[in-house]
């Protein structure tokens, strides 16, 4: 009697394949949902460094009847430029963390040549910042914010002196507190520095801080179709309007965190290569006023902006994180 052959056990090359295709795009999509989901939380907790940052804002304005200004100094085109997200950690903190000292002036550069007594630059007092000065100790202010998720670094840290041509004051790696003009990094972690105590960080990018001209606001105005009658804005022009972009241009003019050889695409709009960052910021900070009405008005009018360059480390596109809403 003929015995019929046992068929083998096991998988076929092609069950395999299948399988192993199937496991493939599931691992994919899991990657693609943690990625996402990583994605949200940051950016929920950089909701909440902003909220904190409000919170300080307000209690600074009570303190001095207005929020702290964030035009640059010098203001010009020059080196060594103190911006606006520099004023921003400055009045929250303190340079040193230590506190707000009023008397300062807001401009670091040639703070440690300047005695107690202070002396004039473009009209303006400008005080030694004396982190060891009971005098000083005693005139601080705050600090008005105590802040979860958010480091504090100069330019210097963050880019390892190579920042490109940006013009904003790096503090040139000087430890010393009286020089320092740190930013707010946010919470979407780029790149890994080195500190000069030999420490390696992550770090994000910069915080924006703009604070609203309530004096002379001026509508960005768009022509009947919705498109920008101004392009290629001027300082001046940009004088006229709530915020002024020149207040952290600077910052938009820093290379990629995670790559400083590399120029970044802040505030660039692909559709049109040709606006100009301002033009872009200010598009992008807008909002219609009223239907009828052939103008946009800024968002906050009357307090401030705060920015965050969110997961791409660009500023100006969809994934930023802001204090308003588009």
């Amino acid at each position: 009697m003929e015995m019929k052959q046992k068929k083998a056990g096991g998988f076929t090359l092609i069950e395999l394949l299948v399988v192993v295709a199937i496991i493939s795009m599931l691992v994919g999509l899991l990657t693609v949902g943690l990625r996402k989901t990583k994605i949200i939380s940051t950016g929920l907790r950089q909701k909440s460094v902003f909220h904190s940052m409000e919170i300080g804002l307000e209690l600074f304005s009570k303190d001095f009847d207005d929020y702290p200004e964030s035009k640059v100094l010098p203001n010009s085109t020059s080196a060594n430029q103190v911006c606006g997200a520099q004023h921003l950690v400055e009045a929250l903190v303190g340079r040193d963390e230590a506190g707000l000292e009023p008397r300062t002036g807001w401009y670091a550069p040639n703070d440690a040549a300047y005695s107690p007594e202070g002396t004039k630059i473009n009209n303006a007092d400008y005080y030694f910042y004396d982190s060891t000065s009971e005098v000083s100790r005693n005139r601080r202010k705050g600090p008005y914010a105590e802040l979860k998720y958010v480091d504090v670094f100069t330019i210097y840290e963050l880019w390892q002196g190579n920042n490109g041509s940006s013009r904003i004051y790096d503090s040139q790696g000087a430890a010393s507190a009286a020089r320092r003009a740190p930013v707010f990094t946010d919470t979407f972690k780029r790149a890994s520095v080195s500190l000069p105590n030999g420490a390696s960080v992550r770090v994000g990018m910069p915080i924006l801080y703009f604070k609203a001209n309530r004096a002379a606001p001026q509508p960005f105005r768009l022509d009947a179709t919705g498109r920008s009658t101004v392009t290629n804005p001027t300082a001046a022009d940009m004088q006229k309007w709530t915020y002024n972009f020149l207040d952290n241009a600077a910052v938009a003019d820093l290379p990629l965190l995670d790559n400083p050889s590399a120029a970044a695409a802040h505030y660039t709009d692909p559709q049109n290569p040709s606006k100009t960052k301002a033009q872009v910021f200010y598009e992008q900070i807008t909002q219609r006023s009223e239907p009828a009405r052939p103008f946009y008005k800024p968002f906050n009018a009357n307090k401030y902006l705060l920015i965050s360059a969110g997961w791409d480390g660009l500023y100006g596109t969809k994934d930023d994180i802001t204090n308003f809403e588009y």
